[in-house]
């Protein structure tokens, strides 16, 4: 529940109610990708219980992304689910590893995912992408 008291916290929390599907998947892409980067400065900085929060709440990101999908539509969606097991797989690595470069290749996925989805939305009807205003 928001705090009343937080005006960003408000803010947040109807920006995601009142978020088109599109721009979830884009707000989750980009925390992921923001959660990749923290875990990645964390380990420069060998802080290993913010890395490892970190590297945790990535992972569960793109798991969410990963359930999300509908392995019944096709080759697509089949694909990602082996790229998101394959994020997973990594972030745990990196993780493990205390890795921050293994890091920075899933974060350089992830922003590649987000691009092309930014691109499938931008073309959906009634879609403007907010550039900067997505999981900020």
């Amino acid at each position: 529940m928001a705090n009343i008291n937080n005006p960003y916290q408000v803010y947040r929390q109807t920006q995601i109610k009142t978020a088109s599907q599109g721009d979830l998947v884009l707000m989750l892409y980009d925390g992921a990708i923001r959660f990749t980067k923290q875990a990645a400065a964390a380990l420069e900085e060998k802080n290993w219980e913010n890395s490892c929060n970190y590297f945790v709440r990535a992972q569960d990101i793109v798991e969410e992304l990963d359930q999300t999908l509908d392995l019944s539509v096709g080759e697509v969606a089949e694909n990602l689910h082996r790229v998101y097991r394959s994020m997973k797989y990594f972030l745990v690595r990196a993780n493990m590893q205390k890795d921050p470069v293994l890091a920075g290749r899933v974060c350089k996925m992830l922003e590649k995912l987000r691009a092309a989805w930014a691109v499938v939305f931008s073309k959906s009807p009634g879609h403007e992408e907010r550039e900067g205003s997505i999981g900020a």
